[in-house]
């Protein structure tokens, strides 16, 4: 039945995602240089990968800049909502996170569910050989995909901006305190 299909390519979509990142742990285990070998390998072919499916889903959906300004605005902040709910939920004192492992659950919280809903959207809710035309659903993911990579530089960004101050900071505390525990020693050693 057509239920059962979907539900079936829901399954397809899911392992077309989770089976390599299964293989990418297995391959770590076996051998830390080839797993990191091939991360650096993945991380420049995926970089070519989204700049070329940007760059085709412009020229193949030319009317997405004709979309409302409210597909536009949502496509913007759903990364937002997922950095904050993954890094709400990763604060809870039960799961005792660190500090950085909880940046790290609201960046993957907030940028890989991408990728699932876009392989949901297009094996769901196509037939096989029908041309592949879905409005509004399909040019949400194909904007959502920029916008994920710009908020997640923002906020990198402002991340990186915000530790450096923090480092300005302490380094001059220690300055300060420095000069008066030199002085105490040679206070010390005169007497």
């Amino acid at each position: 039945s057509a239920c059962d299909t979907r539900y079936l390519r829901i399954v397809v979509a899911l392992a077309s995602i989770l089976g390599p990142a299964l293989l990418g742990m297995l391959i770590k285990l076996w051998s830390e240089r080839v797993a990191n070998f091939l991360v650096k390998l993945g991380s420049v072919l995926g970089l070519l990968g989204i700049v070329a499916s940007i760059t085709l889903s412009v020229f193949i959906n030319p009317d997405m800049f004709s979309r409302p300004w409210q597909v536009w605005l949502g496509a913007a902040i759903l990364p937002f909502i997922g950095f904050s709910i993954g890094f709400s939920v990763s604060s809870i004192p039960l799961l005792k996170m660190s500090q950085a492992r909880r940046r790290t659950v609201a960046f993957e919280t907030g940028l890989q569910n991408v990728s699932i809903a876009y392989a949901i959207i297009q094996l769901t809710f196509t037939t096989p050989g029908e041309t592949m035309f879905l409005g509004d659903l399909l040019i949400f993911s194909i904007l959502y995909g920029p916008f994920m990579m710009i908020d997640g530089l923002f906020l990198t960004a402002i991340y990186r901006l915000w530790t450096a101050l923090q480092d300005k900071g302490s380094s001059e505390e220690d300055q300060k305190e420095e000069p008066e525990v030199e002085d105490q020693e040679e206070s010390e050693v005169v007497v």
